[in-house]
């Protein structure tokens, strides 16, 4: 949501800091990805007007608002900058840096702001905050290093979010971002697990959420499903290629076989493509995943390819392949072709 109406700010200092931060998260959240269902912006009409001024049950009941809309809509770019509005009139700092930081997340997630960027526009932040006239903020100077942490894939124990000062949902990002510490550090407890998989209405969107669950010390099937959710959101995002590596693991890959891993969904659109387009070249992009050892992904490649050879082009195109082709994946095309 942008645009926010400038009556809610206080003071001329609140007014010049709020101004830059709302700019930030503005012009760094990121748009809609390619097939990633309803996420998108804000629609002002799902949580109503924001009032110049708010008592206590109604800033509860505001952050409410934001919760329940992301619950239903998933994480919607321009909330963060609403919450964090809200946080701020309340002089809490460090809860307003926390909630606008979930918009820079899922810039970096979706691969719409280089990491060197989604840290210099969190450093601006708080020189935001002094640039104003404020005195410097040792929570917000905490948490600009608990998030900085975090987005570099550090994830330090000493930098872990400290407990809510102020007004705070169970699944705000601040506490997402406090489970996720935990999580990443392999101390969270079963009741620490519960919670953050009660969190998944509200980010399951959010690729960054579904990478940490790989790490939960769950079952193979919710790990590698954690995986699949997370690089189907945002396949060349950075934290796609990390489940990428959680699945080569889960599937007993050697190390550095991550790469080559590729989800049903990701092999079956290659496939598609390549039989829309006539272009069967573009089937080659699969060939790293054949020349791994037997795992789901290189069976449903095989599979996927096979089922190409009742289309004369598509059949001609894999015996030439074949016929120069070493290795596993001489074999997999042997296979395929039926040779």
């Amino acid at each position: 949501m942008h645009g926010l109406p400038p009556a809610f700010l206080k003071g001329d200092a609140m007014r010049a800091y709020l101004a830059a931060l709302v700019f930030f998260v503005t012009a760094f959240s990121c748009s809609p990805p390619p097939d990633a269902g309803d996420k998108g912006q804000a629609d002002p009409a799902l949580v109503g007007p924001v009032r110049s001024s708010v008592t206590a049950a109604e800033l509860e009941s505001e952050l409410f608002d934001i919760c329940e809309t992301e619950r239903r809509n998933g994480c919607l770019q321009g909330l963060g900058a609403l919450e964090s509005m809200l946080l701020e009139g309340t002089g809490d700092a460090a809860g307003a840096l926390y909630a606008a930081s979930r918009d820079l997340f899922v810039a970096y997630a979706y691969g719409e702001s280089s990491l060197d960027d989604a840290l210099g526009r969190l450093d601006g932040i708080q020189q935001g905050w002094l640039d104003s006239g404020h005195q410097p903020d040792a929570a917000l100077v905490y948490a600009v290093a608990s998030v900085r942490s975090a987005l570099v894939g550090d994830w330090e124990p000493g930098k872990a979010p400290r407990t809510a000062t102020g007004p705070e949902s169970p699944d705000s990002f601040r506490a997402w971002l406090s489970l996720a510490y935990r999580i990443q550090n392999g101390v969270a407890t079963s009741e620490e697990i519960r919670r953050y998989s009660a969190m998944q209405a509200r980010y399951s969107s959010f690729p960054p959420y579904w990478r940490v669950f790989t790490l939960a010390g769950l079952n193979q099937e919710f790990s590698v499903d954690s995986a699949e959710r997370c690089i189907r959101l945002a396949p060349h995002g950075p934290y796609a290629e990390l489940s990428r590596h959680s699945l080569a693991s889960n599937f007993g890959l050697p190390d550095g076989s991550g790469k080559a891993v590729l989800t049903s969904g990701e092999i079956q659109a290659i496939v598609e493509d390549a039989v829309a387009s006539g272009d069967y070249d573009r089937l080659e992009t699969l060939f790293p995943t054949l020349e791994l050892p037997d795992n789901p992904s290189t069976m449903f490649a095989v599979g996927a390819l096979r089922s190409l050879s009742e289309i004369r082009d598509a059949r001609l195109w894999l015996e030439s392949r074949r016929a120069r082709a070493q290795g596993r994946l001489a074999e997999r095309l042997r296979y395929v072709t039926g040779a």
